[in-house]
C-alpha cells in the first residue's frame, strides 16, 4: 500500500533521524516508529514535515508540510491518508485517495472541533475514526458523522523491553506532569508510605522545577528525589530499576506511555484509574486500582515490601512487551486500512 502521514503541526525539522532531545513529543515518536515498521512490511510510505526540502531516509519519503496541499491534488494514487488531529488534509485530498484515516490522539467535543475548524471537514468528507484508546473513542459525540470509530493503540521503544542488571531497590517512580496529582501522590508518600518502608526513595521525573515548593528536610527524609531532564536510555534504565509506579491518572491522558513503558519495564502501577489508566492496568494482574488514599498506601507497601506478590505482579506487567509491540502496531493498521470499503 502507499500510505501518507499528512501532518501540518509536527516539530519543526523532524524527520527518522531526530530524537526526543530535538523537542519531539509523543505523536512525532509513534509517527517515527509505525513508519518505519509499515516500511519493513513492505509497503510505501510518506511523511509530511517542517522541513524546507524533501528528502528519503530510511526508505521514508519525508516532504514539506507546506507543499501538502500541492501534494494531495496531485493524484499521487496514496491508498490511505493518516492524519493526527487534523481533518482538513482530507479536503484537499479531494476524491483521489481511498481512505482517510483521522488519527486522533486527543479528545474533540463539538464545540472545540468548530473552534478549532476541525468540525466542517469532517463532515464533508466523512474520515475513519481512529483513536490511540477506547477511552477516547467513547469520548467522542455520536452526532460526528465518521464512516467507522476503531482503536489502535500504542506501542513504546525496546530500550524499556530490557530485564535489569542487578538487585531491583525499594523504589517508587513518578513520570507525569505535576499537575496529573504528584502533589496529592508526594503527600501520600511522606505520610503513609515512607513511615512504613523507611528504606525505600520516590524518584520525580517530569517536574524538577517543583522541587522548591516542598520542603527540603522533608524530602530527605522521606527519601523523594527530583531528578533533572535525562535520555531515554538513562530513563529506562532508572525505570527498570524500580519497583513501583504510583500514579492516579488524569482525564486528559489518552493512552499514557509512561504507564506502558513501566510495565515493560516489569514495574506495576498503583492507580485510580482515572483516564486512560484503567486501559492500562488489570487490577491484580500488573497493578492495582484502587479506590481511596488508605488504599493506595496499603497497596503501594505491599509491593514494596513482599518479594513475592511484587513478583507476581512484575510477571503481569511484562506480558506487555509482546502487546505493545510497534510491529503489531503498524500489522493492526494495515489490517484495519483493509477491511474497509473501497471506493468505487
Amino acid at each position: 500500500m502507499k500510505i501518507l502521514f499528512a501532518n501540518r503541526l509536527f516539530a519543526d525539522g523532524f524527520t527518522a533521524s531526530s530524537t526526543t532531545a530535538d523537542g519531539l513529543g509523543g505523536i512525532e515518536i509513534a509517527t517515527q516508529h509505525i513508519a518505519r515498521e509499515l516500511v519493513q512490511l513492505g509497503h510505501d510510505v510518506s511523511v509530511s514535515v517542517n522541513i524546507p526540502k524533501q528528502l528519503v531516509e530510511n526508505e521514508i519519503t519525508w516532504s514539506p508540510a507546506k507543499n501538502l496541499q500541492q501534494i494531495l491534488q496531485a493524484e499521487h494514487g496514496f491508498d490511505a491518508i493518516i492524519s493526527s488531529n487534523d481533518s482538513l488534509p482530507f479536503v484537499w485530498a479531494g476524491n483521489g485517495v481511498q481512505q482517510n484515516l483521522l488519527w486522533q490522539h486527543n479528545p474533540m467535543p463539538l464545540a472545540k472541533a468548530w473552534r478549532k475548524k476541525q468540525l466542517l471537514p469532517i463532515l464533508k468528507t466523512r474520515p475513519h475514526l481512529v483513536c490511540v484508546g477506547s477511552y477516547l473513542k467513547d469520548s467522542f459525540s455520536s452526532l460526528y458523522p465518521f464512516s467507522s470509530r476503531a482503536v489502535i493503540g500504542l506501542a513504546v521503544s525496546e530500550l524499556f523491553k530490557k530485564d535489569p542488571e542487578g538487585d531491583i531497590p525499594r523504589r517508587a517512580i513518578w513520570l507525569s506532569q505535576s499537575q496529573r496529582g504528584l502533589k496529592e501522590t508526594l503527600t501520600l508518600w511522606m505520610e503513609q508510605i515512607a513511615p512504613r518502608v523507611p528504606d525505600a526513595e520516590m524518584l520525580v521525573f517530569s517536574c524538577q522545577h517543583r522541587e522548591q515548593e516542598y520542603d527540603a528536610a522533608s524530602l530527605k527524609k522521606t527519601g523523594i528525589k527530583f531528578m533533572p531532564r535525562i535520555s531515554q536510555q538513562e530513563l529506562a534504565s532508572y525505570l527498570n530499576h524500580s519497583r513501583i509506579m504510583i500514579y492516579p491518572g488524569a482525564r486528559d491522558e489518552t493512552f499514557c506511555l509512561a504507564a506502558a513503558e513501566a510495565l515493560c519495564s516489569g514495574v506495576p502501577i498503583v492507580t485510580r484509574g482515572i483516564g486512560s489508566l484503567s486501559e492500562r492496568v488489570t487490577h491484580g494482574v500488573d497493578g492495582l486500582i484502587i479506590k481511596s488514599s488508605e488504599e493506595a498506601a496499603a497497596a503501594s507497601v505491599k509491593i514494596l515490601t513482599d518479594d513475592a506478590y511484587w513478583q507476581t505482579l512484575r510477571k503481569g506487567a511484562l506480558a506487555a512487551r509482546e502487546v505493545l509491540s510497534w510491529r503489531k502496531v503498524a500489522e493492526n493498521w494495515v489490517a484495519h486500512i483493509q477491511t474497509l470499503p473501497k471506493k468505487s
